[in-house]
């Protein structure tokens, strides 16, 4: 317990400097980890590695041990340097992962390439590889459109029973941020979702962004997803996809839950694939059209 305590030390000096105007510097911190913790940080007890607040404390001392080094590589060698063993691979891991997620750095795309060539597979702990293979697949498709195969799927309008392809959905809106609401008429967070969610949706669309909802129930329950849409007043804005979870949309998006909300740009490519619920979201000033 003493150990976890010196740890969140870490923590609440990381939230600090969020918020206090005088930043403490990487040189302060250097100086505090070496007085608590001399020397190359291993964790030779397991159990501290399934405890979150010793490992949010020492992703935190990370954090500030590098809040002034902003290329990939040289984040890396200063992890390398004061971290060790398994929880060096937890902070890389978990570092790659914020990194690759928004595509946040001011690096090169070499750098991402570089860094995944060298560590991908030579984690100490399947979990940790898992957490790179994963980053670096949603890295790869941030910032780009939905390939051609994704792209030719079909799905049909719970309105009319018409079928279109993703594409010819998306070019409809060209020019508007696209939120995509992935649902089915069988999941009760997602249509709770989308009832609390009314009125912020009506803002965001009112600031140059269109909501489409795409389920993933079951063809043969394409009557179950209509009335849900009609009872949700969503129907208008709804399709449902061929081959729902077995689709390749689904796959390319490797879900695991839903509701999932996947944003793209004006120029339709995937800005986001994991944004939080409309519900969540407080300023809509950031959606105004670019």
């Amino acid at each position: 317990m003493l150990l976890e305590e010196e740890v969140n030390i870490f923590y609440f000096l990381d939230y600090a400097n969020s918020i206090w105007e005088k930043k403490i510097t990487s040189e302060e911190i250097r100086k505090l980890k070496q007085t608590l913790f001399p020397g190359q940080i291993k964790c030779n007890n397991p159990l501290f590695l399934q405890s979150r607040k010793y490992t949010y404390g020492m992703r935190c001392l990370s954090s500030l041990l590098i809040q002034d080094v902003y290329s990939l590589t040289n984040q890396t060698d200063t992890i390398n340097k004061y971290f060790g063993g398994e929880l060096r691979d937890y902070i890389l891991s978990s570092q790659f992962y914020s990194i690759c997620r928004n595509k946040k750095l001011n690096s090169t795309d070499d750098n991402i390439d570089n860094f995944y060539a060298k560590y991908s597979g030579k984690m100490m702990d399947k979990i940790y590889n898992d957490l790179l293979d994963f980053s670096y697949d949603k890295y790869k498709k941030l910032g780009n459109p939905f390939p051609a195969n994704i792209l030719s799927e079909k799905l049909i309008s719970l309105v009319d029973s018409t079928e279109i392809s993703l594409k010819d959905l998306l070019d409809k809106y060209k020019g508007k941020q696209i939120m995509i609401d992935n649902w089915a008429s069988w999941c009760g967070p997602c249509k709770h979702e989308i009832k609390i969610g009314k009125k912020k949706v009506q803002e965001l669309e009112n600031k140059n962004m269109k909501f489409i909802y795409i389920s993933l129930d079951r063809g043969c329950d394409y009557n179950k997803a209509k009335e849900s849409a009609i009872s949700l007043g969503i129907c208008d804005q709804a399709y449902i996809i061929k081959d729902d979870f077995k689709s390749q949309y689904a796959k390319y998006l490797n879900f695991k839950s839903i509701p999932k909300f996947i944003l793209l740009d004006v120029n339709g490519q995937i800005q986001n694939l994991n944004h939080i619920f409309p519900s969540q979201i407080r300023d809509v000033i950031t959606y105004k059209k670019n």
